[in-house]
């Protein structure tokens, strides 16, 4: 469709990370046979791959609720669960919720 989007090597896992959880400034990579995956998605969108390094980008921005979190609260969290099912699947088995 035209529109801008960020493919993380990690996956969701990866770029949704939970910094409450100490999970800050760690990697979620999937084995190398197991990222694989990465460039066939970017190929299958025909996306044009662009290289980006952030030092200190956990530091951008304070996460104010993980998923778990956000699942927990009342009617938004049956709201993040229905839009989250609807959302496209980049890589097979992987959800944001």
């Amino acid at each position: 469709r035209g529109e801008p989007t960020l493919l993380y090597p990690g996956g969701v896992r990866e770029a949704f990370k939970s910094t409450k959880k100490g999970e800050a400034y760690k990697l979620f990579w999937p084995d190398a046979t197991d990222s694989a995956d990465f460039a066939p998605v970017a190929a299958r969108f025909n996306a044009t791959i662009v290289p980006v390094a952030a030092i200190g980008a956990e530091d951008g921005f304070r996460m104010l609720a993980d998923a778990d979190e956000l699942l927990a609260t009342p009617f938004l969290g049956q709201w993040v669960a229905d839009t989250a099912r609807r959302a496209p699947v980049g890589r097979p088995g992987e959800r944001f919720v």
